[in-house]
């Protein structure tokens, strides 16, 4: 089918042979053959969603003459020259014009003459992220009238390290030794490590607003002996059981999860077997879902639940084709949707050359992810004729 590649800030639209099980890496591939920007700086939107690379068209539901949107990320994040901000606590914000080969360095002697504080004692912050000399300003996705901080070592911290004082609701007030870059959820597991409480019970005031966890104590001006006011986040009756019960048995958590996500993929796949079904069993590690097309079997037309566990695993081999049996009337079935819980795993796979878009053997491997709820990855088809090879490892958390 043909879709529609639409670049943004580019009146030409680009039409692109596809099919509904390639991924989006492999649409990122064929985007690179043809406009020569580097998959890995292709950002690609549907329907305001940005598309992941390991899914597949038919997963986000992209048709034929769909449009999708592209995004080069060098020329998204990078529009200098230009001007950009430095705040500084006791400082007057600072305009400094900046070029797109400048480095942190060039930045911080621009603002030695500006400002009169040498290089060495300046600390510049961005986006919660300290700065380092030898970055270029594009490396850190500095773009025109973007804001940066300005820490002053002679002045403001000395040394960088400096107390604060935080106030539950108790009498208690907990006294603890934080950096300015230091992020707000930093702090909390300071908190929870001093108190014994759970970091999401922690709620932190500073002057009567909250503070974000994504934000630093810097962006806030929390300075030396400041004070922040802590409001613990009181949990449900049901909820406070279901934690006493977890740490009086190290299973039930596994099972509250196990629970939960068969009544997810209950739903997802609007199954009508029972909730107690052993076919929808699954354990921790690989999984692999196929559907039964025995007439006599009682999961006929459902999706079942092979269950694999941890370990590596080549689809694509009879030893593991042989045990793709349906767990309720044991016949084989062809694996179709990979599945991991509870788990870390990571996928490796060889895609093999296509005869119309004459495409080379292509390599795709992702790093070690973390899978909590049961989770289906989507790969396309799994068979020889699409893949050449196809493997998945998965390991304890």
């Amino acid at each position: 089918m043909k879709i529609l590649i639409k670049t943004l800030n580019e009146e030409k639209t680009m039409s692109l042979q596809v099919g509904k099980t390639e991924s989006i890496m492999e649409i990122k591939v064929k985007i690179e053959e043809k406009k020569a920007i580097p998959y890995q700086d292709q950002i690609l939107i549907f329907e305001g969603k940005k598309l992941k690379d390991e899914t597949t068209l038919d997963y986000y539901k992209i048709h034929k003459e769909s449009t999708v949107y592209l995004i080069n990320r060098l020329k998204a994040d990078v529009s200098l020259p230009g001007t950009i901000f430095v705040n500084s606590l006791d400082l007057k914000p600072v305009k400094c014009e900046i070029g797109p080969n400048q480095s942190v360095k060039d930045l911080k002697s621009q603002l030695k003459a500006k400002l009169g504080i040498p290089t060495k004692y300046q600390i510049l912050i961005f986006e919660g992220k300290t700065l380092q000399n030898e970055s270029s300003l594009i490396d850190c996705q500095i773009k025109k009238e973007s804001t940066i901080y300005l820490i002053n070592k002679l002045k403001n911290f000395q040394p960088l390290k400096f107390p604060i004082f935080i106030k539950p609701e108790s009498n208690r007030i907990v006294v603890l030794d934080v950096e300015p870059t230091e992020t707000v959820e930093n702090l909390k597991s300071k908190i929870s490590s001093t108190l014994k409480m759970q970091v999401d019970e922690i709620k932190l005031l500073y002057k009567g607003k909250k503070l974000e966890n994504w934000k630093t104590l810097f962006d806030y001006s929390i300075q030396k002996d400041f004070s922040i006011d802590l409001v613990r986040i009181s949990k449900n009756i049901e909820s406070a059981k279901n934690e006493k019960n977890a740490k009086n048995s190290k299973n039930s958590k596994i099972q509250k999860n196990i629970e939960s996500a068969k009544n997810s993929i209950n739903s997802i796949n609007d199954s009508k077997e029972k909730k107690n079904s052993t076919w929808r069993d699954f354990v921790p590690g690989f999984n692999i879902e196929s559907k039964c097309s025995n007439k006599d079997c009682k999961a006929f037309g459902e999706y079942v639940i092979i269950k694999f566990g941890i370990g590596k695993f080549d689809l694509l081999s009879k030893k593991v084709l042989k045990k793709c049996l349906c767990p309720e009337c044991k016949k084989i079935l062809d694996p179709e949707k990979p599945a991991f819980f509870n788990c870390q795993w990571k996928f490796q796979g060889v895609k093999k050359e296509k005869e119309k878009e004459k495409l080379k053997n292509k390599k795709f491997i992702n790093q070690w992810k973390k899978s909590d709820e049961y989770e289906i990855y989507q790969v396309g088809e799994i068979n020889k004729d699409y893949w050449k090879s196809l493997s998945f490892q998965t390991k304890k958390k």
